[in-house]
């Protein structure tokens, strides 16, 4: 179970690689998106990694 400033910070992830897949204009991976949204939230490879391991266990 994660917390809920985990869940927050989840969520929060999960629409940013949303908003950059959509709005990029060119077709990206998820992971592509997911690099682009972690220096746009300024995270490190390990919190970005963290973040994309809880989703992959959430879906």
């Amino acid at each position: 179970m994660i917390s809920e400033e985990q869940a927050i910070a989840l969520d929060a992830w999960r629409e940013r690689v949303a908003i950059v897949r959509f709005c990029s204009g060119v077709e990206l991976t998820d992971r592509q998106a997911q690099r682009i949204v972690q220096r746009q939230m300024g995270l490190s490879g390990e919190e970005a990694l963290e973040l994309s391991e809880m989703d992959k266990r959430q879906e």
